[in-house]
């Protein structure tokens, strides 16, 4: 700091302490104290210099994938009041892009990745500007999925125009 580069939080009376808990996560606070002479325009030098480091937790992610997404969970920080998603095909030498922000909640779905390719994720907790640490990095690789056909295809006649299909249910199907 340059002379007298600080911000003015407040002022205390007959005490010589002073709690906050205003500290945003992320950020690195640095303190001085002056006082001020017998209620004159008189005011000291700023004392030594104080700094405390603010810092979120680390978020730890979990990844679920399917044929062509990956769903990221991870634990919800408190403060934060976003999560930045991080991604990169590892295969490619192009650094990690933010893929999304999420506002709300703490999992996303990243859809239309391919099949067969390696994936590296990581997600930080931001609020305003500071952040937390990122995640660590966890990859996983896109599964190709052999689906197998309905099975038990039944057909049956109602009336000479009106069909019924019936056949046996597959699990993870969301439509048919």
């Amino acid at each position: 700091y340059n002379n007298n580069d600080y911000k003015y939080l407040t002022s205390v009376e007959s005490t010589t302490e002073y709690e906050t808990e205003s500290l945003l996560e992320g950020t690195h606070d640095f303190y001085v104290v002056a006082y001020q002479y017998r209620y004159s325009n008189y005011r000291s030098e700023p004392s030594n210099i104080v700094s405390v480091e603010s810092v979120y937790e680390r978020p730890e992610i979990t990844i679920y994938t399917g044929c062509d997404f990956a769903h990221i969970i991870w634990d919800k920080i408190e403060g934060a009041t976003a999560y930045q998603v991080y991604s990169k095909d590892i295969n490619s030498s192009d650094e990690f892009v933010l893929t999304q922000t999420q506002k709300f909640g703490n999992a996303t779905t990243i859809e239309d990745l391919e099949i067969g390719k390696t994936y590296a994720f990581y997600v930080v907790a931001i609020n305003g500007e500071a952040s937390s640490q990122p995640s660590e990095i966890v990859q996983v690789t896109i599964p190709e999925q052999t689906l197998n056909p309905i099975e038990n295809l039944n057909v049956e006649q109602i009336k000479y125009n009106e069909v019924k299909l019936t056949w046996d249910k597959v699990d993870g199907a969301t439509a048919y």
